[in-house]
């Protein structure tokens, strides 16, 4: 697995997204002035609100949260992060989406990867969030692979979708090795490589279902 440091918060956002689809469990704990591990829990990451407020529940007893650094990690430590401020409502806790996370990619097979000029493009069928009706978006194919494939989309169009909505893939070039497939949301970074248009472009990587 490749560990991926990351400060965007698209790309945090959408991990985070994917930790709720897939009912992960997270480890929760505090350090004390010594270093040492004060108290550590379990929990489910439950909500992500439109302002990026994160919401846990903590299975069993909760215990007292010092004005300290709290620390998250997936038990397969697929994600970790920490956050600076939490707030306590009975088992529920709340914090921020952090400024920066680790996580780790999981990759099942190898990849075919494509350069832009290539023109490989697929039809993305998005259902956006203020629209009832599906909109096609054409995409570039940065790579595919048997389990999945990431495509170049812009910022505006990551920011009007429903990451938690799963939606319909079609292959607009012949060579790609599929038809049409439905695929979830499993991450979101920001592409540094160059493009054919002007902007911010974000690459986005899909599992096949």
């Amino acid at each position: 697995m490749k560990v991926k440091h990351t400060h965007e918060i698209l790309e945090i956002r959408s991990v985070l997204i994917s930790a709720i689809t897939e009912n992960k469990k997270f480890v929760i704990w505090q350090r004390n002035e010594n270093g040492e591990i004060s108290f550590q829990v379990k929990g489910n990451l439950i909500s992500i609100s439109d302002e990026s407020e994160m919401e846990f529940y903590i299975f069993g007893e909760v215990p007292a949260f010092a004005n300290s650094e709290t620390f998250f990690a997936a038990e397969d430590t697929t994600v970790v992060f920490k956050a600076n401020k939490t707030t306590i409502s009975g088992n529920n806790i709340r914090t921020q989406i952090p400024d920066e996370a680790k996580y780790k990619e999981r990759r099942r097979h190898d990849r075919k990867r494509f350069k832009l000029k290539d023109y490989k493009e697929v039809e993305l069928e998005f259902k956006f969030e203020e629209f009832e009706e599906e909109t096609q978006v054409l995409s570039k194919v940065i790579n595919i692979s048997e389990s999945g494939i990431c495509v170049l989309i812009s910022k505006e169009i990551l920011e009007k979708i429903n990451a938690k909505e799963h939606f319909l893939i079609n292959a607009i070039s012949s060579d790609l090795g599929f038809k049409n497939e439905t695929g979830k949301i499993m991450n979101a970074r920001k592409y540094k490589g160059g493009t054919l248009t002007s902007g911010e472009f974000y690459a986005l990587g899909v599992m096949f279902l």
